[in-house]
């Protein structure tokens, strides 16, 4: 995947990107975009989740306020790994689903540091998460935890 010409590759699409590739690379199964955007942020924030002794992405206060922000992310990085021949596309019954080609399975492979590795342990059972909740379940759990601290933040309320 290029870098992109931002000198930043936080909170980007590039980023997030990195971790789709890992995530699809490990479920081993067609994802849609939905699926995708919930099991990144659980293996992101796997201390959390319960998942992991610690999360990637480090203890963070606002962190349900960044799950709506992360879909606009997540269609750039998905739309950015078809074009670089990293993931595959299927149109479904239900919607498009994704899934690695050979060479996103190499890139996803290539990726070797503490963060990828610990995001990469986190993404099995992220993804066992999502999928015994249901997306709709964890969807609505996200956003009543993300009103929940935005409400906590704001002493108006």
């Amino acid at each position: 995947m290029p870098i992109s010409s931002s000198s930043s590759v936080f909170n980007t699409a590039f980023e997030v990107g990195l971790r789709v590739v890992i995530l699809l690379d490990e479920s081993g199964r067609d994802l849609d975009a939905l699926t995708i955007q919930l099991a990144d942020f659980v293996a992101t924030y796997g201390k959390e989740f319960n998942i992991s002794g610690s999360s990637a992405q480090g203890d963070n206060p606002y962190m349900y306020c960044e799950f709506e922000s992360r879909e606009a992310l997540v269609v750039d990085a998905l739309k950015r790994l078809v074009l670089d021949g990293y993931l595959l596309p299927s149109a479904t019954r239900d919607g498009i689903v994704y899934r690695t080609t050979l060479a996103g399975h190499r890139f996803a492979r290539s990726l070797d540091s503490d963060y990828a590795d610990e995001y990469r342990d986190a993404a099995g059972p992220a993804l066992e998460l999502v999928n015994r909740r249901g997306t709709k379940a964890m969807l609505a759990a996200l956003r009543a935890r993300s009103e929940g601290a935005i409400r906590k933040e704001d002493p108006d309320e």
